[in-house]
């Protein structure tokens, strides 16, 4: 070693460079199982946010609205779940709501369905405003109505609003689905035609201009008019 001092420095040097591959192939190691860590929890979240999905299209469908709110509306019984119908389910609630029914024509042979709800206790005050909420993606109106008194509709109902739910067009099931042309849609579509028919049906039977919620999906009809016109 003393003859020859540079081997010394040769050999840290390799055993430093040893050490740091070592390092270097234990810290990609590391890094590696992380990664798929992460991507596991991923794919799982997806996973069950596709099932959850799934769930509230079921819950919140046409077909399922009236058992919801047999369940959560007071003295909503009587047999109710046998139908679909929403005016009638809710009518039968005894529960101080009026609900209405329409079926609102677009284009051609399209159409789509919109539910109102309200206290007639409000119908002549000032705050008798007239508000649409449109649900998101895979839902229906029910899913402003599916947590009793706390859901959004009823909430609003009960401060003194008068609520419209439309349905995005297909929702309730027309005879005509059978014809491919019924589905040659798309979201500008539904802004270009379904969103300002919705807009007119309403102020044309309530005299007033109209709040807007959009959940989700329900927001694009409004944005996507307004880049429509824009552009």
């Amino acid at each position: 070693l003393v003859a020859h001092p540079h081997a010394v420095t040769q050999s840290v040097l390799v055993m430093v460079a040893a050490v740091a591959g070592v390092a270097h192939s234990l810290t990609m190691w590391v890094v590696d199982k992380i990664v798929q860590l992460v991507a596991a929890v991923v794919v799982a979240a997806l996973f069950f946010s596709g099932v959850a999905s799934w769930a509230m299209c079921v819950i919140t469908s046409p077909q399922t609205i009236k058992p919801q709110l047999s369940a959560l509306l007071p003295g909503a019984g009587r047999g109710a779940c046998k139908s679909t119908n929403f005016k009638d389910h809710v009518l039968n609630a005894d529960s101080g709501y009026t609900v209405e029914e329409y079926d609102v024509p677009v284009t051609g042979d399209a159409w789509f369905r919109v539910h109102r709800v309200y206290r007639k206790k409000f119908c002549n005050s000032a705050q008798f405003i007239p508000v649409l909420c449109q649900h998101g993606v895979l839902q229906s109106s029910g899913a402003f109505t599916c947590t009793g008194s706390n859901s959004l509709a009823l909430f609003l109902a009960d401060k003194g609003y008068d609520v419209w739910l439309p349905n995005t067009r297909g929702v309730y099931m027309p005879p005509q689905t059978t014809n491919p042309n019924f589905w040659n849609y798309d979201m500008v579509d539904v802004a270009r035609y379904d969103f300002p028919a919705l807009i007119k049906f309403v102020t044309e039977r309530t005299k007033r201009k109209v709040v807007y919620i959009g959940h989700s999906q329900g927001t694009a009809p409004s944005n996507t008019e307004n880049y429509y016109y824009m552009s």
